[in-house]
């Protein structure tokens, strides 16, 4: 079971890129978990755009950094994930294969309690 919920605020602490700023500060995005697609992807929503060399867009797909890890803890430990930044022209009900492929990485991050 999961303790998180979606459509409900989570900071991301940004580890790498170092140096990351956005419109939210240094090392930080804010937005929500709008789906958890299985215990290894979750859907996030920034509340601002993002840009990454060409890419651009306000939907991270987030999946944890070591195979060993899952969401399902996602509170109660510090998890870091891989960011992906989803391409605009796919729909959020695809699957998770789907998903993790449309996506660019883009940041490792956690999030921040």
């Amino acid at each position: 079971m999961f303790n998180c919920e979606i459509n409900k605020d989570y900071d991301i602490l940004v580890s790498e890129p170092w140096d990351f700023v956005s419109l939210d500060g240094k090392n930080l995005i804010k937005g929500e978990i709008i789906n958890i697609v299985s215990e290894s992807c979750v859907i996030y929503r920034a509340n601002h755009k993002l840009q990454f060399e060409n890419i651009e867009g306000n939907i991270l797909i987030l999946s944890p950094r070591h195979r060993e890890d899952n969401f399902e803890n996602l509170i109660d430990e510090k998890l870091t994930f891989n960011c992906g930044l989803l391409k605009s022209n796919i729909e959020l009900t695809e699957n998770e294969n789907v998903l993790k492929t449309n996506s660019k990485f883009v940041l490792i991050a956690s999030f921040k309690k």
